[in-house]
């Protein structure tokens, strides 16, 4: 949780503006199926939604609280940002001198690309730039809009895994919540 904290700080410390910084679904899972069958449909949607492209993402699988709620209301949360970002070495202090060359100084630390600044000087004036940071992917951000592509995708992997694991339970995509 940590982590998960200090990166949506770092979203909001060096992605300024009037955007959209976090984006989030809760995707219905199968009652039917063994927990360990819930978890590899999250898996392979998590892989191929976000880790193929570089997305960051945080998962929470729920399953029901007895008595309290229905008893086939396992579901997953997901949150997430619209563009890729890795982890990379990035010294304390870096600087781009008079000829273009950059400087570095301070100790090697690692920090998520969107979060590394460079400073510079322009016409006298002290500048900072986020070299590193990767736009965002236009083709995630439109399927987040439209969802019927991540409903396909997810059914898709819920159909697969149901008829792995021998269930006769089947996703539609236009159902799919």
């Amino acid at each position: 949780p940590e982590d998960r904290a200090s990166f949506w700080e770092k979203i909001e410390t060096h992605l300024p503006g009037n955007r959209v910084r976090q984006f989030k679904m809760i995707l219905e899972l199968p009652h039917e199926a063994t927990p360990q069958t819930r978890l590899n449909i999250m898996l392979d949607f998590t892989r191929q939604m976000f880790k193929e492209r570089d997305i960051p993402f945080w998962c929470a699988l729920h399953s029901p609280i007895g008595g309290i709620n229905d008893p086939r209301n396992y579901h997953a949360h997901i949150v997430y940002i619209g563009r890729p970002a890795k982890i990379i070495d990035h010294y304390e202090s870096v600087t781009i001198d008079r000829h273009g060359r950059n400087r570095h100084d301070g100790q090697a630390i690692r920090e998520w690309d969107f979060a590394c600044p460079v400073s510079y000087k322009k016409a006298g004036h002290n500048r900072v730039t986020y070299p590193y940071r990767q736009g965002n992917d236009p083709t995630l951000r439109m399927e987040h809009r439209k969802m019927t592509p991540i409903h396909a995708r997810f059914a898709r992997i819920v159909n697969q895994h149901m008829r792995l694991a021998g269930l006769s339970v089947r996703y539609d995509p236009k159902n799919t919540s």
